[in-house]
């Protein structure tokens, strides 16, 4: 989404949330340490999330997912490979999470596919195709939901666990005025 928001606009909305974290109903007892798992940690608003994190002294472990190989550098986090297209890929990364922790905390959900080597958004109804609409529908809502699915043992673990499936104003029905990039719309 970096090419959405400006970068001072991302740190802003990645600021707003983390504020909700740390007002009291979000929080969990005075000096409890929270399990973080943060699902699309490579993209601009997940890594921002990364930081902020990192920064949180209640933070006990963090957990980012990440489509590359080879993850960022220099960020004290466990990170999973995840390919929200694949159903093994999901297992192995679960699988790995129940292995490492008793309990999810925080789930940030903050994946996003608008365009790739599927093709650009449409501009036009007429450019729809049901193979971008899918793949869209996979990586923004099944690939993120079979996640959740397989960590929710984890989450009910929690005392006041806290999942945000993040969205964009993008994909907001009302905000349309524009038309197009109906997938990413749809999906989101």
């Amino acid at each position: 989404m970096q090419g959405v928001f400006g970068v001072k606009e991302l740190k802003i909305r990645t600021q707003t949330l983390m504020n909700l974290y740390r007002q009291k109903y979000f929080c969990q007892k005075k000096g409890e340490k929270m399990n973080t798992l943060i699902i699309g940690g490579e993209g601009g608003i997940g890594k921002e999330l990364s930081t902020r994190l990192l920064e949180d002294p209640t933070t006990h472990f963090n957990f980012a997912t990440s489509r590359s190989s080879e993850p960022p550098e220099g960020v004290d986090i466990s990170w999973l490979p995840l390919e929200l297209e694949s159903d093994r890929s999901i297992q192995i990364a679960t699988d790995h999470l129940r292995s490492s922790c008793s309990s999810l905390d925080r789930i940030f959900i903050a994946t996003g596919y608008l365009h790739g080597d599927k093709g650009t958004p449409e501009k036009s109804i007429k450019d729809l195709e049901s193979s971008r609409l899918m793949h869209s529908y996979r990586v923004n809502v099944v690939g993120p939901l079979a996640v959740f699915r397989n960590c929710l043992d984890l989450v009910k673990s929690a005392e006041r666990p806290v999942v945000v499936f993040l969205s964009a104003q993008v994909g907001s029905i009302e905000d349309n005025r524009a038309g197009g990039w109906y997938s990413y719309r749809g999906s989101k």
